[in-house]
């Protein structure tokens, strides 16, 4: 991939075969710097440049050249420290839905208001409940504008989806953009640059750290990655989709991610990200989700072609999937006690006599590779509607077997 930026420099990026981001090179005037990043196995950046980042057992980032990192059970990220310091300078609260309500930055609290159970914020109040901003959306969800005291500005987008503009109620350029590829400021200016929370692709821009808010993960643009690694497996078919923590497949010129779980095209990406979310609460199954979508990518005229793409994104084990699941253990017994080794879910039928396809294929397996009976399965949870469901009910019961004392050294985080 190449990239050519509005001030004269060029941009090489070079890839390995998982799709990691291997180098940079910037070339301008003549003169080169090239950054190198590695990945271990589990195509987690562990150099990028001169910097080390370390993760925790779940997979989340714990350290990088600037920041500590501390997330909760839930692997949601709750604090930032800088280097060098012992106490946070942000921390994070968020819903039960996993999105964000609050943040406080050095003392100074924004608590954030949804528009129902969508992923778009209705309006801010500082500690106090007082109104700070509010905004505006259109029917097909896109943010349209901005209420700050007694004013409204509006934004302005390029075909990729970037924030490119804000202005005020007489034309006036009150706020103005310029973004590399991956999302990384060249430049901004005006009154209300600082201000404005919403940037590159309509994401929300933490200005403080520098990273994007995508409701399930952050989003580092100078790294190219998420902090945290994707709950929802991607295509068996398709290995980019499988690297848990690069950011749009690492195609950020035509791909967008909205929420952190699934990747867009990037034309009219939050139309159709929204229209999405919407046909999921309403109920419909993962067809009914792909064929919102793909109308408002392409038009309705392009909907069958488009969804046939979308439709292998929201296969069975994404989060929208609505599929009856099922909630499973794997054991081993230890002077005569069940010690539980792994928790894991299944959109699977189960068998005849009652049993996982899914748990009795790990445990075979497992068995086959200790050469004698050592693991056991059984059902613990039926008739789990749908993934997101599924997803939730196997991470509590994973944390309350860790809190109980549990090994699990066989279970993957889900």
């Amino acid at each position: 991939m190449e990239e050519q930026l509005p001030d004269g420099t060029n941009i090489e990026y070079s890839y390995d075969g998982f799709g990691n981001r291997k180098q940079i090179v910037k070339t301008k005037d003549g003169q080169s710097t090239t950054t190198d990043a590695d990945y271990n196995a589990a195509n987690q950046l562990v150099r990028f440049g001169t910097e080390t980042i370390s993760y925790d057992a779940n997979g989340n980032r714990l350290e990088d050249g600037k920041y500590q990192y501390e997330w909760n059970e839930a692997d949601q990220l709750v604090s930032i420290t800088r280097k060098g310091e012992s106490t946070p300078f942000v921390t994070y609260k968020y819903d039960e839905d996993g999105r964000r309500i609050q943040k406080n930055v050095n003392g100074v609290i924004t608590n954030y208001h949804y528009q129902g159970d969508s992923l778009n914020v209705l309006y801010e109040t500082d500690a106090s409940g007082n109104v700070v901003r509010s905004y505006i959306y259109g029917e097909n969800g896109q943010l349209l504008a901005m209420k700050k005291g007694n004013a409204t500005y509006f934004y302005h987008y390029n075909a990729h989806g970037d924030v490119i503009a804000l202005t005020d109620a007489q034309g006036n350029i009150v706020a103005r953009y310029q973004y590399d590829a991956w999302g990384n400021i060249l430049s901004q200016s005006g009154a209300l640059a600082d201000e404005n929370p919403y940037r590159y692709a309509g994401y929300q821009y933490d200005q403080e750290t520098g990273l994007y808010y995508l409701i399930a993960r952050y989003y580092h643009p100078v790294h190219g990655v998420f902090l945290s690694l994707d709950p929802d497996p991607g295509d068996a078919d398709d290995i980019l989709t499988q690297n848990g923590y690069a950011y749009a497949n690492n195609n950020p010129v035509m791909l967008v991610d909205p929420d952190g779980h699934w990747v867009w095209l990037a034309i009219n990406a939050g139309v159709a990200a929204y229209s999405a979310y919407k046909a999921y609460k309403s109920g419909k199954g993962w067809k009914g989700v792909a064929a919102a979508a793909a109308i408002n990518f392409v038009g309705f005229g392009g909907k069958f072609k488009a969804a046939s793409k979308i439709i292998k994104a929201v296969h069975g084990n994404s989060r929208f999937s609505k599929r009856i699941h099922h909630g499973y253990e794997i054991y081993e017994i230890v002077n005569g006690k069940k010690r539980i080794v792994k928790v894991g879910i299944s959109g699977a039928k189960l068998n005849k006599n009652g049993t996982s396809p899914r748990a009795n294929r790990q445990v075979n397996k497992w068995n086959k590779k200790a050469g004698y009976q050592r693991y056991y399965a059984r059902i613990v949870k039926r008739n789990i509607y749908g993934r997101e469901k599924a997803l939730k009910w196997e991470r509590g019961r994973a944390y309350a077997v860790r809190k109980a004392g549990g090994n699990m050294y066989l279970h993957v985080r889900p």
